[in-house]
């Protein structure tokens, strides 16, 4: 039997190969896209890991990108390019809120199994005695979302400061009920990865920013507050041919350039542990392809440990009922799935409002991400919400045709 190792060389290989011929199906799908109103540009990057490294400990991968439309939809703006940085939106669940997960749990900081009450003390005495790994793969009982931002939004634009917002909001999360019984079924939350910052926070002393620019990835990045201002973002030619926008906010008063789109993360100086990443399709690949080496028990310098990594990924670590959510990442759903019908089935990725995802095939050694702006200039679009929905299964399975050949 031809084993993977063959099948990644083969599709190595393919990917290398391609001409423009056999990319017309392809480029076709992302100016349908365009042409449709899904977005007006999109970024996707496919890289195949064979397993080698660079003089400087980076992975070595067999990549192409490929890039369709402008920036904003309109004539003069600026085209999407390979360097375009778009906000990942939840992909930050993953690639950041996880891997400080993962370094703490393998420096022996944080012990998955803690009940969650031993460290940060909350009012529902389930949720209390809840594991703390039940909160990466959504099955901690706490509710989906609360717009936190709603009530404090004209003292958050009078320039009160972002950390008086996070402490307060902290506070509601741990006067929150569960809304199920903990470990019941899985869904999914951006409260539970709040509550997963402050968990980190408490035991290692440091906050996700301080532990992120630790790590010197300086094409993921945050964008705090803080430190930046939309009128910088504005003003910069530079800022403006990089940062794709998002959305023209209707109480921000404002086209989101280079600022997360969250509301509940701008509430709290856009550094959360469940969104606030901006980076372009390679950068998000690059970081894939450390999970994809750890998993694989070749970690480079800056990869989590394999034996956290495995665990993490493990799909023993779906809650029941069908859940779809390891530790800190999704899994592709049974039936009709955004990955599309033809990744394996020990394959790990996330989904990004904004309109990004990130799908890992770690049998096959292949990475996929695919980065668009849907939510520009109004999330709400019927469009963008319906046509993402055929968007990235049909690029999925497209891309998967091409490397089968």
């Amino acid at each position: 039997m031809t084993s993977f190792i063959d099948h990644t060389a083969a599709y190595a290989t393919r990917l290398r190969s391609l001409e423009e011929i056999d990319l017309h199906p392809l480029r076709a799908l992302m100016s349908r896209a365009v042409n449709e109103g899904v977005t007006p540009g999109l970024s996707l990057w496919v890289g195949v890991d064979e397993g080698a490294i660079d003089e400087t400990g980076r992975p070595l991968l067999t990549e192409r990108s490929f890039v369709e439309g402008r920036l904003e939809r309109r004539e003069l703006s600026a085209m999407v390019s390979d360097e375009s940085l778009f906000d990942l939106a939840s992909l930050t669940k993953p690639l950041a809120g996880g891997r400080w997960f993962a370094h703490l749990v393998e420096k022996g900081i944080l012990d998955p199994n803690q009940p969650i009450g031993e460290v940060v003390k909350c009012e529902d005495q389930t949720l209390d005695q809840t594991p703390i790994k039940s909160l990466l793969n959504h099955s901690s009982g706490l509710p989906a979302h609360r717009p936190y931002h709603r009530g404090f939004t004209h003292a958050r634009l009078n320039g009160a400061p972002p950390s008086r917002f996070k402490s307060r909001v902290r506070r509601m999360i741990r006067a929150t009920n569960n809304e199920y019984i903990p470990g019941e079924k899985s869904v999914y939350s951006d409260l539970g990865y709040l509550l997963l910052e402050e968990i980190c926070e408490r035991l290692s002393g440091d906050t996700l920013l301080e532990f992120w620019e630790s790590r010197s990835l300086e094409t993921l990045h945050f964008t705090p507050l803080s430190e930046i201002s939309s009128e910088t973002i504005e003003g910069s030619a530079e800022a403006q041919g990089q940062y794709v926008p998002t959305e023209l906010c209707s109480w921000r008063k404002r086209l989101l350039r280079g600022e997360v789109h969250d509301d509940n993360a701008w509430l709290m100086g856009g550094v959360c542990a469940h969104a606030g990443l901006f980076g372009h399709a390679q950068a998000v690949g690059i970081e894939a392809a450390h999970w994809l080496r750890a998993i694989s028990g070749d970690p480079l310098l800056k990869s989590p440990s394999p034996e956290v990594a495995q665990w993490m990924t493990d799909y023993r670590q779906r809650a029941p009922l069908k859940g779809s959510f390891v530790a800190g990442w999704d899994t592709p759903s049974p039936g009709y799935s955004s990955a599309g019908s033809s990744f394996s089935r020990h394959t790990i990725g996330h989904l990004g409002f904004t309109g990004t995802s990130l799908w890992i095939d770690i049998e096959r050694r292949v990475i996929v991400t695919l980065l668009t702006n849907r939510v520009y200039a109004d999330r709400s679009r019927q469009e963008s919400i319906k046509g993402i929905r055929w968007l990235r299964p049909a690029i999925h399975d497209e891309l998967w045709r091409l490397l089968k050949g």
